[in-house]
């Protein structure tokens, strides 16, 4: 992508180029990790006699299988639904395909409950939604709508048409509150029947009473609970058999209240029996009826796009809303249903089949039923959501009508499965000539319509345990309808190879086995049904009646499900022996095992053929049904696995070997995945073989061109990609091999400096000179900047680590590059941490300018973002970007190709799918799907990416601009004040003792008291401190310090550097046991001195002589240096010899004896024969001449004095 803007003249004296591209580029990768790529387009249609508008949309992750049936190929009245129907159209350029019909989603049948009987009614409202997906470049729809089919099968009236053109630009987001949960993934959503139960007023706090719901719907539908245990006991029919090939999903959204609403009409009818109006705030508008309660019904539109987020297809799919309500009613219609979910009361796992649980937080929640709210007849409170559930599956899934009286008559001939115009030839014909049903019974449904049995059929009543055989049979022909693949997950997968090499080892292709055991009800105990089973409305030649118990059995499906293995004729040798080719459904064969020596080099397919010969479906009544012969078709299939041997010595899959795959682990399993073409057996297909079959986890699997045949890492669907992969492959793994491992060393290593710290804080030595009030809370404030940034750099570091698996390719890019940010954010923070913890000027130098870098990089990408945002519609910079990607187009394709993939568009500034002059120069050639995929220019979609995110970039750079500039300050500031304070501390304790610079031995006298005049200018309460850091100092214990250990002290305690000859000096004059160490004693001996001194200094200053003489104190101060200097003895007298060195400090050269004998003459006024400091000062007030002078006077100056 750099490559795009290399040529930007106008960029590069501004030094531009390179951060532009970075930002647009991470921006785009940034977009792409969160939306991912689409493919498709989902939209919800309402529909009216007036016409159908898409009141809703949203681009899709991937593109559905679509039917490519051209216009004129659509059998009139194939597709019809008995009352009426609605067909959808898409057009792309030059063809029109068909793509769905359904059934007229304004038709509506609800059911009630009087005691216990069962009523209902068919209403046909005036509007009425439905959902079908598209491609996403096709242009506009057409929308057909059918009338009902009569009994010839043509419409009673001419088809209606409508035209709307398909939204391209405006995009509708995903629910951000909603939770998909897969409960059963079978395979390709497009070749199965898909199951999506929605939640309708579940508020947040009862998510998990949700999922328990759910999971006993499941768990009865697959057989699992007795009937024995459940309020009302129901047989789930054919659902325990066929639930195996099919997809559930659930999506769970919470509701700001719960339960529904119970609303009054205009005429004041409706409401809650006891409470009256209730309204519910809840997520999908779900009511009780006005006209009826019993009619209890959800908003369709709402219940299509909280559906949409289960990944399911629309054209496949039944929707069922699981209303939080305890008082019986429900409705379906149109592929969706809403079903009262009824009372739940919390339950002891294990406690009963009944009792479900789910975990959520590490917490176990379940569930078992409770009665319901209310009933018209009191005695009958028990929970009937099974019943209700199966039931209104059957009208959502298999269109089934209801067998009890809506008080109207149909006119019409309706081509109904479970209700019939007629007393003669039903669609159940086979079964009365069978004998399992006798003759049709008013009414069903309509008053003028049939059924096909009196009382012994769920559809009519919520009492009765199980499905009339017409019924169950039409449930069974609606699944087989939709499946097209007659398995569950297998492995390889569909469109996928097997690769092996040609050796002994041995490989497996299997399928799961759950469906081809044919349920869990065929190997119920009859016994433990009988209770159940029908006792008098039966007549006595009933070919099941069991005459000595007088009972009719409730039915359960024995029929033979067999599988066929076909070894290939392309196979060099034959299987091992006792291989079992064939399978039934009470000893299943779902997998074949082989060696690559058997099959021999070079490719191979294997098939299995499977027949599904149930005893609830006559096949022959049904092969030339307009709608249901495919059905037939589907419940014999043979499926194809495709195996590619190769030679041991093969460059690209030699490395395929069970030996090489057996020591796979998960971790290596992803890093190899895509360069070794590796793959894995869903959990479902190893845990479901019989014991001695071994499918192997990981296998080498190569996916047809164009095809997604990984249902655990899908594959992006365009022209180049690998180079991506491989760019993003290589860095994670130098990130896992040392940026990782660095980076927890240095959490680690954070850890223990702190420790280590801490302890030795507490026994350095410490400074006795205290730290000014702006530098402590400078220093505290600064330490708790750098620990905060810190942790921030971790936790993105952490959150990174968590997340990062389930990040797309371009998610993982962007993830990396904010690791090293927050590594290198890390590394700056800890220096400056270091650098205030022991307050050290370099330490905290170094954090300042690394951290002034960050701040300088920052800023410029804060100036990007606003410079950006404020010449996107420059018109020179959009020419010069254009001319930039024309040439990219000539010279370099892929490049381009890769951006319109990864930013979702086409061209620059117009897209490809206009063929006007010169457009087709900003498209690049071998880019077909990209080209012809989106209606988006670049441009337009990079602008608008950049003017969306531009708020939220700039805050978020604006933050961390001024958090790094206070680092800086704060650093900065705490180097400049620790300077200061240094400076201050050496001019306040370092004063020299001589008036002005003396000779050598003035100076190396001048050194040995260094040390004693630092000690002399601490104030006694740092004097008194000393003692107490003596001991830190002495490293061996043994109460003294060695002259090393005396520079530390002074250094870390005193803050003054000392040389060693300084040093020396002070041992010298102070060790008063010669062994050239200072012990405790002697230590606490010079202070005690230095503290006698100060007070006879004190004294003599202060004495009435002095004071009479009226010199100021400054003068004072130096003649008693001077004069203290010049007493070597101490006596505090000055000799002959003591005063010529006297004279030479004022003088600046040594004075004849004449000379000395004339001053002390003069100056000795007692006659002691030597002089005292008043006397000094006495004749020096006289002679008026200050001590600091230097120049030289004779000794008749003296005299004129």
């Amino acid at each position: 992508f750099f490559s795009i803007f290399r040529h930007f003249e106008w960029a590069k004296p501004m030094q531009m180029r390179s951060w532009i591209t970075t930002f647009v580029i991470c921006l785009l990768a940034f977009t792409e990790s969160v939306h991912g790529v689409k493919k498709g387009r989902w939209l919800v249609l309402e529909v009216s006699d007036e016409g159908t508008e898409i009141i809703s949309h949203k681009l899709l992750h991937h593109e559905k299988d679509v039917d490519y049936a051209e216009l004129g190929r659509l059998r009139r009245g194939s597709h019809f639904h008995e009352h009426g129907a609605v067909s959808i159209f898409y057009h792309l350029e030059g063809k029109t395909c068909h793509r769905v019909t359904q059934p007229d989603p304004r038709v509506m049948i609800y059911e009630g409950l009087n005691g216990t009987s069962m009523s209902g009614k068919m209403i046909k409202h005036k509007k009425g939604s439905m959902a079908v997906t598209i491609p996403a470049d096709a242009s506009h729809i057409t929308i057909e709508h059918h009338k009902p089919v009569v009994k010839d099968g043509t419409a009673s009236t001419m088809r209606t048409q409508h035209v709307q053109a398909v939204p391209k630009f405006a995009t509708q987001g995903t629910i951000t509150d909603a939770t998909p949960t897969t409960v059963q993934y079978v395979g390709d959503p497009s070749k199965h029947v898909n199951l999506v139960i929605l939640a309708g007023g579940f508020m947040n706090n009862e998510k998990d009473k949700f999922d328990a719901i759910v999971l006993h719907a499941v768990s009865f539908l697959r057989g699992q609970i007795n009937l024995g245990q459940m309020p009302v006991p129901v047989l789930p029919v054919p659902w325990d058999r066929y639930l195996p090939l099919v997809n559930v999903y659930s999506v769970f959204q919470p509701s700001r209240q719960s339960g529904a609403s119970y609303p009054l009409d205009a005429y004041g009818n409706g409401g809650h029996p006891t409470k009256g109006v209730v309204l519910t705030d809840n997520n999908l508008n779900c009511a009780y009826g006005t006209e009826s309660i019993r009619l209890l019904n959800c908003d369709h539109n709402k219940m299509l796009l909280l559906a949409s987020e289960s990944g399911a297809d629309p054209s496949t799919t039944v929707i069922m809303t699981l209303v939080n309500d305890g008082i019986y009613g429900g409705t379906a219609g149109g592929g969706k249903a809403s079903v009262y979910a009824g009372r739940w009361k919390s339950c002891q796992s294990g406690s009963d089949q009944t009792c479900q649980c789910t975990t959520a937080g590490g917490q176990q929640s379940c569930y078992s039923f409770a009665d319901d709210d209310w009933n018209s007849n009191p005695s009958n409170l028990k929970n009937k959501f099974y019943n209700v559930f199966i039931h209104e599956l059957g009208h959502a899934q298999a269109k089934l009508s209801d067998e009890y009286s809506y008080n109207i008559q149909e006119t019409g001939q309706l081509q109904l499965y479970n209700c019939w115009w007629s007393s003669s030839l039903p669609p159940w014909q086979h079964w009365i000539s069978q004998g399992e049903l006798a003759g049709p019974t008013s009414v069903c449904s309509y008053t003028n319509y049939f059924k096909p049995t009196a009382k012994r059929c769920l559809m009519g009543g919520a009492s009765v345990p199980e499905m009339c055989a017409a019924c169950a049979e039409v449930s069974i022909l609606s699944i087989f309808k939709y499946t097209s693949e007659l398995a569950g997950a297998r492995c390889p997968r569909p469109d996928e190879t097997l690769v092996i090499v040609a050796n002994d080892d041995v490989w497996t292709v299997a399928l799961t086995s759950d469906y081809y055991s044919g349920g869990k009800l065929r190997l119920r105990d009859a016994v433990s049904l009988q209770p159940h089973a029908f006792k008098s409305d039966y007549p006595s030649t009933h070919p099941r009646a069991n005459a000595n118990l007088g009972i009719l059995p409730l039915r359960i499906d024995k029929g033979e499900i067999l599988t066929e293995w076909k070894w290939p004729s392309s196979a060099a040798g034959s299987l091992a022996t006792g291989t079992r080719l064939s399978g039934t459904i009470d000893n299943p064969s779902t997998a074949l095992s082989f060696s690559g020596n058997k099959l021999g080099v070079g490719m191979h397919v294997i098939q299995i053929t499977i027949s599904d010969n149930t005893q609830f479906v006559k096949k022959d009544a049904w092969s030339s049904h307009a709608i249901f012969k495919n059905a037939v078709t589907n419940m014999d299939q043979t499926l194809e696995f495709t195996v590619k041997v190769v030679s041991p010595g093969d460059s690209q899959y030699g490395h395929c070997t069970r030996a090489n795959l057996d020591n796979m682990n998960s971790d290596l399993y992803k890093t190899n995945r895509v360069p070794q073409s590796l793959n894995e057996c869903p959990s479902s297909v190893r845990a479901g073989q019989s014991t001695g079959t071994t499918v192997n986890q990981y296998y080498c699997g190569v996916c047809a061109t164009g095809k997604i045949c990984n249902d655990t890492f899908a594959r992006v669907p365009f022209e180049t990609l690998a180079d991506v992969e491989s760019a993003i492959k290589a860095a994670e793994e130098k990130y896992f091999l040392f940026v990782l491992p660095l980076a927890g060393g240095a959490v680690v290593g954070c850890i223990v400096i702190a420790v280590v710290l801490t302890c030795i804080w507490k026994t350095r030595p410490h400074s006795v000179i205290p730290f000014p009030l702006i530098i402590k809370v400078g220093r505290a404030f600064l330490l708790i900047l750098e620990v905060l940034v810190m942790a921030g750099a971790i936790a993105v570091i952490a959150v990174t680590a968590v997340t990062y698996q389930n990040l797309n390719i371009y998610g993982k890019g962007f993830a990396l590059i904010g690791v090293l940010l927050a590594g290198v954010l890390y590394i700056v923070a800890f220096f400056g941490f270091l650098g205030a913890w022991n307050r050290s000027r370099p330490t905290l130098t170094v954090a300042c300018i690394l951290t002034f870098i960050l701040f300088v990089a920052f800023l410029a990408c804060l100036v990007a973002v606003y410079w950006l945002n404020g010449n996107l519609d420059n018109n020179a910079i959009v020419t010069e970007l254009e001319k930039v990607w024309l040439e990219q187009v000539a010279t370099n394709p892929g490049v381009i190709c890769r951006f319109q993939s990864d930013a979702q568009c086409t061209g620059f500034a117009r897209n490809c799918l206009l063929d006007v002059s010169g457009v087709s120069a900003q498209c690049p050639e071998r880019c077909e799907i990209t080209n012809t995929l989106y209606v988006n220019p670049c441009w337009v979609a990079v602008k608008g990416q950049l003017q969306k995110y531009y708020q939220p970039a700039s805050l978020a750079l604006l933050i961390a601009c001024c958090v790094i500039f206070l680092v800086v300050v704060m650093n900065g500031a705490q180097c400049c004040l620790l300077r200061q304070r240094s400076l201050k501390v050496e001019a306040r304790l370092v004063k020299r003792t001589t008036w002005a610079q003396g000779s050598a031995e003035d100076e190396q006298r001048w050194a040995g008291s260094k040390a004693s005049n630092i000690m002399k200018n601490l104030n006694s309460r740092e004097q008194d401190a000393l003692k107490a850091e003596f001991k830190k100092v002495d490293k061996n214990g043994d109460g003294k310090l060695t002259a090393d250990e005396l520079r530390t002290f002074f250094s870390s305690v005193c803050e003054i550097k000392l040389k060693k000859e300084e040093i020396t000096a002070l041992l010298s004059s102070h060790d008063l046991d010669g062994d050239g160490k200072m012990d405790f004693n002697e230590f606490i001996l010079m202070h005690q001195n230095d503290k006698a001194d100060t007070a006879a200094k004190e004294k003599e200053l202060n004495s009435r002589e002095i004071k009479k003489l009226g010199l100021d104190t400054d003068t004072v101060e130096k003649m008693y240096t001077m004069f203290h200097t010049a007493d070597k003895d101490g006596t505090g007298m000055l000799t002959v010899d003591e005063l010529a060195l006297l004279f030479k400090k004022i003088q600046g050269k040594q004075p004849s004896q004449e000379e000395l004998q004339h001053f002390m003459k003069t100056l000795d006024s007692d006659d002691s024969g030597a002089v005292n400091f008043v006397e000094c000062c006495t004749i020096f007030k006289q002679w008026m001449v200050k001590p600091t002078q230097t120049q030289v006077h004779d000794i008749n100056s003296v005299e004129s004095v």
